[in-house]
């Protein structure tokens, strides 16, 4: 589906943090160009990295796009949070090519209701999404049954809030219908007209062990067993995407799977996503290689946890706690932190999804340990 890169083909990398696009874009046979928020250590020892900064986010993107002096050819990658700034990836596509979709189908795939103009394969429930508040008395509350209030620009789960029945929320906001259950993230990589389905992780969500709370993104676990029902639903909800709006590349779908298990869809990201490094370790293989991910030999169970500042920190040399395989998005010693701020990555890898959970924890605690001391 993606064409395979000559012999170390340059690939420019943008978006808030690049590092787990470039080390697949590594391993599939490209040198990486990144330009990203942070800069990070591991990053810069083997990468081009240009660090934007948070004032400049994300129009200064395209400046140093251009001044990193990759060749013009080179094509670009969407990484995080791109997806809620189509007018730059429409700037980045007129001087570059784009390995993945467009600015006018990711537009098309972030609206609300783009679920709903779809019709849903077996297995697959769409929530209810509201772009207005009901109006008070109309409607029992207990009719309206649960809402999130969520950003229209959002990532990582960031804003996103129960929201209290009745009350009024921002106009950059709408309300999707709450949906119990098991939070999963599916890998796809799609050329216009198909899909092929990668896999799935399950989504760390608001886990206190790694600083997070709500429903603020935090990890993955996986690849995770699907049922055969669940696997032909996902595949036949990529292809029906991929056609309906021109998606190309490496894209996730953000999901729930119920108690009975139906899959909800809640959020389509049209760009490499952060479950897709889970799948690439476990497997080997790259989204952007030219090796089909259904040859590739089945792996071990891998985990990575964002660890997120508690309060006022400056943190240590990490490396002198945590192996260079255990530890990735690593900051430079005496960086500084403020609550909520991500500090780090930390992988695992296990026999089961359970012990990869109970890994994560003791290093964020041995971690949190570090930092604190």
């Amino acid at each position: 589906m993606l064409s395979p890169p000559t012999t170390l083909d340059s690939i420019v990398i943008v978006g808030a943090s690049a590092r787990a696009a470039a080390e697949s874009a590594r391993r599939a046979g490209y040198r990486p160009c990144c330009v990203d928020l942070f800069a990070d250590r591991d990053l810069r020892s083997w990468a081009q990295v240009e660090r934007c900064p948070w004032e400049e986010y994300p129009v200064g993107l395209l400046s140093r796009v251009e001044r990193a002096g990759v060749p013009a050819d080179a094509p670009v990658l969407l990484v995080g949070a791109m997806e809620n700034h189509p007018e730059v990836v429409e700037a980045l596509s007129f001087r570059r090519p784009l390995l993945g979709s467009g600015a006018a189908a990711i537009e098309q795939v972030r609206a609300p209701t783009v679920l709903s103009r779809l019709p849903a394969p077996d297995g697959v429930a769409v929530p209810r999404v509201r772009r207005r508040r009901p109006l008070a008395g109309l409607v029992a509350p207990w009719l309206l049954g649960k809402y999130v209030r969520k950003p229209l620009k959002g990532a990582g789960g960031r804003r996103v809030r129960i929201w209290p029945v009745g009350r009024r929320f921002a106009r950059d906001c709408y309300l999707q219908q709450y949906v119990r259950g098991r939070p999963i993230s599916a890998v796809y990589v799609c050329d216009g007209w198909s899909s092929r389905l990668v896999g799935a992780t399950e989504q760390l969500i608001g886990d206190e062990a790694f600083g997070a709370d709500g429903v603020r993104y935090c990890g993955n676990i996986g690849p995770l067993a699907l049922e055969d029902r669940q696997v032909r639903a996902l595949m036949q909800l990529g292809v029906a995407l991929a056609q309906k709006f021109d998606l190309r590349g490496p894209i996730g779908i953000d999901a729930v799977v119920d108690r009975r298990g139906v899959i909800w869809p809640v959020e389509i990201n049209p760009r490499y996503t952060a479950g897709t490094e889970v799948l690439e370790r476990s497997l080997g293989w790259s989204v952007l290689s030219k090796v089909s991910a259904s040859t590739a030999a089945p792996g071990v169970i891998v985990g990575k946890a964002v660890v997120f500042a508690r309060g006022r920190t400056r943190v240590p040399d990490l490396y002198e706690h945590f192996g260079s395989q255990e530890i990735a998005d690593v900051p430079e010693p005496g960086a500084h932190f403020e609550p909520g701020w991500p500090v780090c990555t930390l992988i695992v890898t296990a026999t089961d999804p359970e012990t990869c959970r109970t890994s994560l924890r003791a290093m964020a605690t041995k971690l949190y340990e570090v930092i604190l001391r």
